[in-house]
């Protein structure tokens, strides 16, 4: 398992390496030679930036940033497409809000679609690991990772996921008396959170081009108070009380 997700994050850096690479003789070509001199040095570089969001998202079947996406480029290439600059905001305004409408629409067939990708041909990438520690680090990048927290007196979590997901139980973990915090840090990932029904949580974290969701949700019926802050930027966090 260990060997696998290692090679895993080998190509994956082998992959982004070599596209950043291209991207900077890309620059060079256009700065010192005069190639693509027909785009501005801005232009270029947003192609460059976006264009492995937009691939990421179309892979992940994440409908809002490939959508964000379109519309970022119409604001940028708003004169080339003959669309009046003050109107090119609007079209990056319904980018936005078609993004999120395909988002909850098919929500569950993105879902269904890639857990079942990353189950049958990516489950090398997957890392299952338990925790008893008071304090616990979560983190994926470019991976999946699946946390299950076990400890009795549970003081703090940090969760940091991009460009992928983190799946945390919490079913079996009891609180610190004075309760517990946990922080999110999420770009360009999705973040699942199985928390008891009868905890008290407070949630306090931020969504940036993002969505932070409760599922099953019910009246506290203990003490134990958990403080969920942090910010969501280009993902999802889920929150499921079981």
């Amino acid at each position: 398992m260990v060997s696998k997700m290692k090679n895993r994050y080998i190509v994956g850096g082998i992959l982004w390496g070599v596209y950043l690479i291209a991207a900077a003789v890309i620059l060079v070509l256009n700065q010192f030679f005069g190639y693509f001199s027909f785009v501005g040095l801005f232009e270029l570089a947003a192609v460059l930036v976006l264009a492995p969001i937009v691939v990421a998202s179309i892979v992940k079947l994440e409908f809002f940033g490939a959508f964000l996406a379109v519309g970022i480029f119409a604001v940028i290439f708003s004169a080339w497409l003959g669309i009046p600059y003050e109107k090119a905001w609007i079209v990056l305004g319904v980018s936005a809000l078609v993004g999120i409408g395909f988002s909850l629409i098919f929500r569950g067939l993105r879902h269904k679609v890639w857990k079942g990708y990353r189950y049958h041909f990516n489950r090398s990438a997957v890392q299952d690991s338990t925790s008893d520690s008071d304090t616990v680090q979560v983190e994926a990048s470019f991976s999946e990772t699946n946390q299950q927290i076990n400890s009795q007196n549970l003081k703090s979590v940090y969760v940091k996921c991009s460009f992928g997901s983190c799946n945390v139980f919490f079913k079996d973990a009891t609180l610190a008396p004075e309760g517990a915090s946990l922080t999110l840090d999420c770009s360009f990932g999705g973040v699942e959170l199985y928390i008891p029904k009868s905890w008290n949580v407070i949630l306090k974290a931020s969504a940036s081009f993002g969505g932070i969701s409760e599922k099953n949700r019910s009246e506290p019926n203990s003490t134990q108070t958990l403080t969920i802050t942090g910010n969501v930027s280009f993902g999802g966090v889920t929150i499921i009380y079981i």
